[in-house]
């Protein structure tokens, strides 16, 4: 009888540890994984309706400055006595 009591008194406290360690462990985790996975999500499509925008932009005409990829020097910005490459190789 003794044995018994005990077998069920373990089972009830280690139940009512698992359901508080879930109330106050797992589902605030549960919750900044949904909030990070919705951040994401809006991230994504921020930056496929940018890439959107710009492959809908006009390219730019001869003479005028577009974007530069990766890096790339501009030479928009170039200093007015700038020699051009075939001119510096013309020289």
């Amino acid at each position: 009888m003794d044995d018994n009591r005990n077998m069920m008194l373990a089972i009830g406290l280690s139940v009512a540890i698992l359901v508080l360690w879930q109330v106050f462990v797992g589902w605030p985790q549960l919750e900044k994984q949904r909030e990070a996975q919705k951040l994401q999500q809006q991230q994504q499509q921020q930056q496929q309706q940018q890439l959107q925008q710009q492959a809908q932009s006009p390219a730019p005409q001869p003479g005028q400055s577009g974007p530069t990829l990766g890096g790339a020097p501009s030479t928009a910005g170039a200093e007015p006595g700038a020699a051009t490459r075939e001119q510096a190789l013309a020289a």
